[in-house]
């Protein structure tokens, strides 16, 4: 997140239409809507920026606090970018980074007494379960994931759009637990990637077919496009297909896919794997994904679309 420019709005409620009394998670959603949909820029920068403080729980409250406080001096801009950059429970040099750090204390002692209530009555729950025969035992899969903490999960307990969450960017400071690795990198035809630099929103997407092909969709919104356009690809990146649909019936997906996602996703590639600059976002490994797709058919398969790339890319989740 590059520093605050001296004309730079602080009232980010009365600049950018937002409602004060919406909760973090609404704002945070929000958002990201509006930063997927403006480019590059200084509209772009302010919405980033109160995507960092108004999508954190801790930082909206300080912020709120002195703004609504009349006695208070305004926010400079310095110090809203101190307080969108600041870290909780890190040294920094300033007072705003300070408060911020004693909230999540508080909050955490809180929560850990109900974390240690909810594990009790999950080890009764599992205890009981587990003496009524080996059927729950035997049942599980063997396949596991490893988290960043280099905890073992089961692909039961953890499924391909719940670890998808867990890539997910929350907010600026809390670093998610899983990430996407991008392990190949299948070249577009060069229609549709010059349709993909141009998508917004929701323009461009992935869809699973029922032979486990993926296809890349640049919708009839997209400017240039008066009709749909897909490439179909084969699960090991091999084009089968790439053509407009005049009538818009684009080949209909598989009825089991898994929803596709959209925002910053925390990723990572390969050795020969170039990341788009377009996508980057203000964290170190923060990478802005217009469409994310776990695979219907391979548990460990994750397809992407990212920002300002030219490439279908094929991920596995860490």
């Amino acid at each position: 997140m590059s520093s605050p420019g001296s004309a730079q709005p602080t009232d980010y409620y009365a600049v950018l239409g937002l409602n004060p009394a919406a909760p973090p998670h609404a704002l945070l959603a929000q958002l990201a809507h509006r930063i997927a949909q403006t480019p590059p820029g200084s509209d772009r920068h302010l919405a980033e920026q109160a995507r960092a403080i108004l999508g954190d729980p801790a930082k909206k409250s300080i912020y709120d606090a002195r703004l609504r406080d009349p006695q208070a001096p305004p926010w400079t801009p310095q110090e809203l970018h101190e307080l969108a950059m600041a870290q909780p429970g890190r040294p920094a040099a300033s007072g705003i980074a300070a408060q911020l750090a004693a909230i999540p204390r508080r909050v955490l002692a809180v929560v850990a007494g109900g974390l240690a209530v909810l594990l009790v009555l999950v080890i009764t729950v599992a205890s009981c379960a587990g003496g009524n025969g080996g059927d729950v035992a035997s049942s599980a899969h063997d396949s596991t994931v490893m988290d960043s903490g280099g905890n073992s999960r089961s692909d039961d307990q953890i499924r391909p759009n719940a670890r998808l969450r867990g890539a997910e960017w929350k907010s600026v400071s809390d670093t998610p637990s899983f990430y996407l690795r991008l392990v190949e990198a299948y070249a577009l035809p060069s229609d549709i990637a010059t349709g993909l630099k141009e998508c917004s929103g929701d323009r461009c997407s992935l869809a699973q077919y029922q032979d486990k092909n993926i296809g890349v969709v640049i919708n009839n919104n997209t400017p240039g496009y008066d009709s749909p356009a897909v490439a179909i690809f084969t699960p090991d990146g091999a084009l089968v297909s790439s053509r407009s649909y005049e009538n818009g019936a684009t080949p209909e997906a598989f009825d089991l896919q898994k929803k596709a996602r959209q925002g910053y996703f925390r990723i990572t590639a390969s050795d020969g794997i170039v990341i788009p600059a377009g996508s980057n976002g203000s964290e170190p490994e923060m990478h802005y994904g217009l469409a994310v797709l776990a695979d219907a058919f391979d548990k460990t398969a994750v397809w992407v679309l990212l920002r300002d790339g030219t490439h279908l890319f094929k991920a596995n989740i860490h």
